[in-house]
Order: C-alpha cells, then structure tokens, then sequence
C-alpha cells in the first residue's frame, strides 16, 4: 500500500471511516489460496516471513499471554500444542513465560514447519491437516486464527476438541468478521455468532468468549 493510499485511510479513519484496500491482481478464491500447494508456496514468499515476524504478530502473542493471565491459566508443567503454528513465534512466547513440559507445532503447509523448526527448534513439530483427526491429547490445545480459513469449520473444532485432555484447554481466535475483510478467509463471525458456534459445538463443556479487540474474537473452552 503505497503512502497516499495509506494517507487517505488515515484521515478517513479519523472521521469514522474504516476502509481497507484489495489487491486487484488477486485473483484465487479464497478455496484454491487455502489449498495446499498455496500455503507451501505462500511460506515460502519473504513478506508474508516477515509479516508473521513483525511487531504487530508479537503484540497478538503477548495478548494471548494477557488473556491467559486474566483466566488465572497456567501452563507451568503443561503439554502445549498449537495448531497452525506458522513460524512457532507463539510457541516460543508461551515456553519464555511458562515452564512448559512439552510444547508441540502443528502445520498444514511443510514449508512453515522448515521455517518454524529454524525459528524455534525447542519444539516439536509434525505435518498434519486438522480436518482429520489427531490421535494425541495435549494439557493445552492453541489453534490461532486458523477456522477461518477452513471450508468445514464444525469438523475441525471437534477435531481440536478430542486433542485435549481431560482438564486441559483450547484456545482459539478468529478474526471479527464484522471488521474482516481479507479475501483468503472462507468463514467470517460477528462476537454473537461466534459464541454461537462455541456453544453449539462444544458438547456442554464450559467456555467463555470474548472480543478482544476491535479486530479478533477468542474462546477458551475447559475439557
């Protein structure tokens, strides 16, 4: 986006006007830029590397740690997994604030795991698609703005859903959809229909959701 573009959006803004700017040389729907051989080639591209590296990423992390901590969660002693774990910037940010026991990163696309295993090479980490099911159980199952992406979303929430013990936690976040706009995501919520699909998935377990910021939803779900 260049500086004019981004000089418009900024005046805009301040008058209550939030835009945001499509590439028009987009041209993949949003099922063929989820696509495997997508992802593999997206990992591969330095921006999105960077993207996924930036301050911004890093704030989003911390806030997760910020929920964690309003929840009274610890993961001291815990088994963590976090499904879509990119470049593993989150794992490595929950293993510097908790003494976890063993901390997992699960991926889609191969080449994400090549740059994570550099990035963070204390954890493991496995090719796996969440669409299937997953015979480990993990203390704590993170699976961060990943549905959105998914064209079954049910099927794999019930998927994260058996990875966790009993007494253990999932975490996720999705974007707001209210505010989302990004033509790679299949599934867009508001804060009601998200809480909507928490409850209606989840078997009766306790859960609490939230929005977080103007931009992303989360929900913590106890097994």
């Amino acid at each position: 986006m260049n500086r004019l573009l981004l000089f418009i959006k900024r005046v805009l803004y301040k008058i209550g006007i939030d835009i945001s700017f499509v590439r028009k040389e987009e041209l993949r729907t949003a099922l063929e830029w989820n696509e495997a051989d997508a992802m593999n080639k997206a990992w591969s591209d330095q921006k999105l590397i960077l993207a996924f590296t930036s301050k911004s990423v890093l704030e989003r992390h911390l806030g997760t740690l910020s929920i964690l901590e309003d929840h009274a969660i610890d993961l001291s002693g815990k088994s963590v997994i976090d499904v879509g774990c990119g470049t593993g910037m989150l794992l490595k940010t929950l293993s510097e604030k908790f003494n976890i026991s063993s901390q997992t990163g699960m991926e889609y696309a191969e080449s994400a795991i090549d740059l994570a295993t550099k990035s963070h090479p204390a954890s493991k980490y496995i090719v796996h698609d969440i669409n299937l099911p997953h015979p480990l159980k993990y203390d704590a199952v993170f699976c961060t703005e990943v549905l959105e992406h998914i064209l079954y979303p049910v099927n794999a929430y019930k998927n994260l859903l058996q990875m966790v013990q009993d007494g253990g936690i999932l975490f996720i976040t999705v974007p707001n959809g209210r505010h989302d706009t990004f033509f790679g995501h299949i599934n867009f919520w508001s804060p009601e229909s998200w809480d909507t699909f928490i409850k209606e998935n989840s078997f009766g377990l306790r859960y609490t959701t939230e929005e977080v910021r103007k931009n992303l939803l989360y929900a913590i779900i106890y097994k």
